[in-house]
């Protein structure tokens, strides 16, 4: 909500009218947000685990955070996400989905 929050203050702040601005923010978020929101899917979607499976996890998460689990892989291309304050929104960032990833 807050990288919306972010590009959408820049697209209003930098370009003419708000249709310009919404048509630009929209360029830039619907990729990462499609992204973001198919991954909590497949997350959410493993979680309806039953009492053993529960009691196991419970036992192999600390050895599998040690081992074989990364959470740099699994959670980094969300976590290091970065937006240019500073960097101007043009027109061009409606045709342009994804260009700040």
């Amino acid at each position: 909500a807050m990288e919306s929050a972010i590009q959408l203050a820049r697209c209003l702040r930098d370009l003419p009218d708000v249709a310009s601005a919404f048509a630009a923010y929209e360029g830039l978020r619907r990729e990462r947000v499609e992204k973001v929101a198919w991954r909590a899917s497949k997350t959410n979607n493993s979680k309806a685990l039953g009492p053993v499976a529960i009691a196991m996890m419970g036992l192999m998460m600390p050895l599998a955070m040690k081992t074989f689990l990364n959470p740099e892989k699994t959670l980094g291309a969300e976590q290091r996400y970065r937006i240019d304050w500073q960097a101007p929104v043009t027109a061009d960032a409606s045709r342009a989905a994804g260009n700040q990833s």
